[in-house]
């Protein structure tokens, strides 16, 4: 079954990125993702729970709301087995 089917989304757009006017550097996220009610979502995806990768990717993501207002929500989806010391480096 296609993945817009599964789960009620509208569209999905892979490797999602935007700049301001005149700059080269673009805010990159994994996935934008629209759901049937319209609602916007962007989603980026890490390997690990790492301080600085997270304060980047939450950097990312308030810059792409500013570019994009119909972005609502961002999130971070990290993997279930990361190791009880990295968990407790973001708790």
């Amino acid at each position: 079954m296609h993945l817009t089917r599964k789960i009620n989304l509208k569209k999905y757009q892979k490797n999602y990125s935007l700049n301001y006017p005149n700059t080269e550097n673009s805010f990159k996220f994994d996935f934008l993702i629209t759901f049937n009610d319209d609602s916007t979502w962007i989603i980026h995806c890490t390997s690990t729970y790492r301080t600085d990768r997270a304060q980047g990717i939450e950097y990312r993501a308030e810059h792409l709301k500013i570019l994009d207002p119909t972005i609502e929500l961002a999130y971070l989806v990290i993997p279930n087995g990361i190791d009880e010391d990295e968990k407790k480096n973001w708790i």
